[in-house]
């Protein structure tokens, strides 16, 4: 007799069976498409698991208002594991970073200073904000709302000079009805505030890039919109991972590592041992310990190489042990001390290298916001700036702007390491104000002691490479190292045989260079 089933179907009993194996092989395999390999089901089966990154969001109200403010499509997919970064649990994605405030979820301002200020990011050069369009911001007040929609209208237009840009488009579709009210009732006057919720206002008018012209950009307080030409497509930036690039180390673009040279989130994050911080300068209030640790690694956190030091007790001290030479005002050399070679910032005081007031030449005046200093486990590193007026006289007496920078390291192939780093900045001249032209050679030989090694590159200025009598103005920037050092000048001034020459440059060089082999 047959079955109640085979009846039911008209099929006989062992083809039924044969079929169900099959639909359940096309489940299997179906599934095995869809889920990736080798994770477990619990992963498999996650919403908040995103393979495609190996990070989970595990905060609830983290999780809430990713999905209620476009998920994936407004930011990006998660890169860091929640964690405390200035002073409150965060979150890292692709653009952005959100933070858990008694207030809320809120998206963090990655543009403030102390955090991601920098306008030239892999090769981009963006729009630092503009005081105007900043002063024009509407305030609180009777018709905020008109006024609100007028400036965005205003400082986010959808066409700029020919290009449809969409800044205003891609702003306000940040979020859309069906992320805020999945249940399908709300208030769709509200997408708006959302959406200036999550970027903020323009900070910038739209703004060509200067080496390239086919890159549009437009910054708002907590991104930045980019238009390309060639695809006819407007997107935010991933200024998240450059943010989590910054702190780890890991694909960190060369002139993002250079303007960010005196941050103190500068490489903090060891992600072989996933610990940190690695030296001093680490913001309050943030812990990194696992923090960029896949999710479903269970490993703790190693501990963090550096300690900052506890504060001094109050009271007459017993005196300390002195260090080992470091570099002085009277020579010396920059030997490690024990607790240097077991970690945190090499020994030393790098500003004794630099250019000095008296040798920048007549009138020269330092620019005080722009001596800069900093280290990490790599390096010590400090940085000035003189500048002259550029008058007929001045421009012919030699350049015009002297920047210097010099650098400790622990050891000689260190040294090395980060010279050709920075022989790879000679082509970009990352201390320029003005922008870069047609490069050409710069010749570091001369009767000047330069250093065991040193390269150097000359540039005019974008748009006067051709004046024929001698008044380009021209850039050039040499690298060099002794020993365990490595020093930078950059000079710019008139073409001139005796306005910004590479003997001046080389004689800036010579200057530093003699001061390191002092203090071997």
């Amino acid at each position: 007799m047959r079955s109640t089933t085979a009846r039911r179907t008209g099929r006989r009993p062992h083809a039924l069976a044969s079929l169900l194996t099959a639909t359940l092989l096309a489940v299997v395999v179906l599934i095995g498409l869809v889920w990736p390999p080798g994770l477990p089901v619990s992963a498999q089966q996650d919403a908040r698991f995103f393979a495609d990154t190996g990070f989970r969001i595990d905060d609830d109200k983290i999780w809430d208002y990713f999905n209620k403010r476009g998920g994936t499509r407004t930011f990006g997919l998660p890169t860091s594991r929640t964690f405390q970064f200035l002073g409150a649990p965060s979150q890292f994605f692709q653009r952005q970073v959100l933070q858990v405030t008694k207030d809320g979820v809120r998206t963090l301002n990655l543009l403030d200073d102390g955090i991601l200020p920098y306008t030239t990011i892999n090769g981009l050069t963006l729009p630092g904000a503009d005081p105007a369009v900043v002063g024009a911001t509407p305030k609180p007040g009777a018709d905020y709302g008109a006024a609100v929609a007028a400036f965005l209208k205003q400082y986010a237009p959808d066409t700029f000079e020919g290009e449809p840009v969409g800044f205003y488009q891609a702003f306000a579709g940040t979020v859309t009805m069906a992320d805020a009210f999945p249940d399908g009732n709300g208030n769709a006057d509200l997408l708006l505030p959302f959406s200036l919720e999550v970027w903020g206002f323009p900070t910038s008018k739209p703004t060509r890039d200067p080496a390239n012209d086919s890159f549009i950009y437009l910054r708002f307080q907590r991104g930045i919109l980019k238009y390309d030409v060639a695809c006819t497509c407007t997107q935010w930036l991933p200024l998240g991972d450059a943010l989590k690039s910054l702190i780890t180390g890991q694909d960190l673009p060369d002139d993002l590592a250079t303007a960010a040279a005196d941050s103190g989130l500068l490489r903090q994050y060891d992600p072989d041992a996933n610990t940190g911080p690695l030296h001093a300068g680490l913001p309050k209030g943030t812990d990194l310990g696992n923090a960029f640790r896949l999710s479903l690694d269970t490993a703790p956190a190693a501990p963090a190489p550096f300690v900052a030091e506890a504060p001094a007790p109050a009271g007459p001290q017993p005196a300390a042990p002195q260090p080992a030479a470091s570099p002085s005002a009277s020579g010396g050399k920059a030997t490690p001390t024990p607790a240097q070679q077991s970690g945190g910032p090499p020994d030393g005081d790098p500003s004794i290298f630099l250019i000095k007031l008296n040798e920048a030449g007549k009138a020269a005046k330092e620019q005080d916001k722009e001596a800069k200093k900093g280290s990490d486990n790599r390096m010590t590193w400090a940085s000035t700036r003189f500048e002259r007026e550029q008058t007929y006289a001045n421009l012919r007496s030699g350049p015009v702007t002297v920047y210097s920078r010099s650098i400790i390291t622990r050891d000689a192939d260190t040294a090395h390491a980060i010279f050709q780093d920075e022989v790879k900045l000679n082509q970009k001249f990352p201390e320029a104000k003005e922008k870069i032209g047609g490069l050409f050679e710069f010749n570091t030989e001369g009767n000047e002691d330069v250093g065991d090694e040193a390269a150097g590159q000359s540039a005019c200025v974008a748009g006067a490479c051709d004046a024929k009598d001698g008044a380009n103005m021209l850039h050039r920037r040499m690298v060099f190292r002794v020993g365990p050092y490595v020093g930078v000048i950059y000079t710019f001034g008139v073409d001139d045989p005796e306005g910004n020459t590479q003997a001046y440059t080389r004689r800036f060089a010579a200057i530093m260079t003699k001061h390191m082999r002092d203090a071997q």
